[in-house]
């Protein structure tokens, strides 16, 4: 017999959560601690429209894992630039300054995962 669990702990729509929109694109989190309360991790698909890029930040609580699901982005990582393409996936290390840019001619999309139920961003000035 299998167990039931509660479709509100486990299970996640992406047409009916909100978007959290900016300048550069959007993003929708599927996982996290406010939409279910025993999470460990967060995760994310982002969008990003050609040419955009997302300022320069760090998680000093997590490290995440990018996988571009389409599209091409330039993807810096500290002191690295690496060129990232659909089924591409990077590692970011807690606390490393890193951000994306669609660098191809139509929009990035990744799925993000981060190992904490609730990430802190920290915004880095260049």
């Amino acid at each position: 017999m299998e167990d039931t669990l509660e479709a509100d702990g486990v299970y996640s729509d992406i047409e009916s959560v909100e978007s959290e929109d900016f300048e550069w694109g959007a993003k929708k989190t599927l996982v996290n601690a406010r939409l279910m309360s025993e999470a460990e991790l967060t995760f994310a698909i982002v969008w990003m429209l050609p040419g955009q890029e997302e300022p320069l930040h760090a998680h000093p609580n997590c490290e995440q894992i990018v996988h571009v699901l389409s599209g091409e982005a330039e993807f810096r990582l500290h002191d690295a630039l690496y060129n990232l393409v659909a089924g591409d996936t990077i590692r970011v290390p807690r606390g490393v300054a890193h951000n994306a840019m669609a660098s191809g001619w139509e929009p990035l999309k990744m799925a993000v995962c981060q190992s904490s139920p609730a990430v802190q961003t920290q915004n880095i000035a260049e």
